[in-house]
């Protein structure tokens, strides 16, 4: 006995009219491409409003800029529009770091990380004056970054030539 539905072992058997319709058709590709595209579109204001959350405006003010050695300057932080702050900086009143020459600052970074490189100048012990370069690297939304230094050359200033470093530091609000 052929059940319904199913093939007789000769393979002639077919299928009712009944059953056939009960299984889900495919759906086309060209169907399913343009639900795809509804669905994106839907979703695209969500995933606009999370991308403007990241890049939330700057936290305005004064800041401490410290190494665990010292202070390497006070910054100004102030936002130049969405995503984007101005770092304008220079020396502070604390005890400053002794190996990393203070100078100005004035940069932008974006979405609230950035690098930027300073050459500050300083003097040797025999009172030439040669620039230290410094690159640093911020995160405002953790409020910390690095620097990495190349000292001043004074081996033939009656000084030494250190060899290259790299600190962390915080920032701390005034």
């Amino acid at each position: 006995m052929a059940w319904p539905g199913r093939r007789h072992a000769l393979g002639l058997k077919q299928r009712s009219a009944n059953v056939m319709n009960t299984y889900p058709r495919r759906e086309s590709s060209t169907r399913m491409s343009v639900r795809t595209a509804i669905g994106l579109a839907a979703l695209t204001p969500l995933l606009l409003l999370a991308a403007g959350t990241a890049s939330a405006d700057p936290p305005n003010g004064t800041y401490d800029v410290e190494t665990p050695q010292g202070q390497i300057g006070l910054w100004t932080i102030t936002s130049c529009g969405a995503g984007c702050a101005n770092i304008h900086g220079g020396g502070g009143s604390k005890k400053q770091d002794p190996d990393i020459a203070g100078g100005i600052i004035d940069t932008q970074v974006y979405n609230g990380q950035g690098s930027f490189t300073t050459n500050p100048s300083s003097l040797c012990p025999d009172g030439t004056s040669l620039t230290q370069a410094q690159s640093y690297t911020v995160n405002l939304t953790t409020m910390s970054g690095t620097v990495a230094v190349i000292p001043l050359r004074c081996a033939a200033h009656k000084g030494s030539d250190a060899p290259s470093f790299t600190r962390t530091f915080t920032l701390t609000k005034t």
